[in-house]
């Protein structure tokens, strides 16, 4: 169960979960929630859609709590407008591409990205980017049949793109990357 799994993954940090609330929905969160209240834990790390995140660390912090939150989706929360900068700060989030993220491949990225389309990239965009890249790389490399494509795709040299170094030949199943970058929302906005 996820309790258990949890509680294995972070004991061997010296962390030890208290309370856990798994819902089906959302319906009943606020309800369930009230016992952290009680508890007064150091932080609270929320899996869940942005609007019950949002209304999770709003009910904490009405009630004073001031302890570490950290939600997957922090930054897509607040580019949303559902989290605001105040109550952002501090937040930490994780993914596997920020725009916050100082690699000049990211950089470049991200000024391209924006004078595009407007809007600043999430995630998925910077992942997709990178894998037609890579594609295209290994396409000009092997031509176009079908089966060199996809060796190609699984033996080919480590590049450093948007999200950081794909290495095909690292995993061996078709994986080009397994990053998580940790984030935290910056004050007025932003992330680091």
């Amino acid at each position: 169960n996820h309790e258990t799994r949890l509680g294995r993954e972070v004991g061997g940090h010296g962390v030890e979960p208290v309370y856990s609330i798994q819902l089906t929905d959302a319906s009943t969160l606020m309800e369930n929630a009230a016992p952290l209240l009680d508890l007064e834990p150091d932080a609270v790390v929320m899996w869940g859609a942005p609007t019950d995140a949002v209304a999770l660390l709003g009910l904490l912090r009405d009630a004073g709590w001031t302890g570490q939150f950290a939600y997957r989706f922090a930054d897509e929360a607040a580019r949303q407008g559902l989290l605001t900068d105040e109550m952002g700060a501090g937040m930490l989030g994780v993914t596997s591409w920020s725009y916050g993220y100082p690699a000049s491949g990211s950089q470049i990225f991200l000024n391209d990205y924006l004078t595009t389309f407007g809007r600043v990239p999430g995630a998925q965009a910077a992942a997709g980017y990178d894998g037609v890249w890579y594609l295209r790389s290994v396409i000009r490399a092997v031509g176009v049949r079908p089966a060199d494509i996809l060796d190609g795709l699984r033996s080919g040299a480590p590049q450093d793109l948007v999200g950081g170094t794909l290495r095909p030949t690292d995993f061996g199943d078709g994986d080009l990357i397994r990053t998580a970058m940790v984030y935290r929302l910056r004050p007025g906005g932003g992330s680091e």
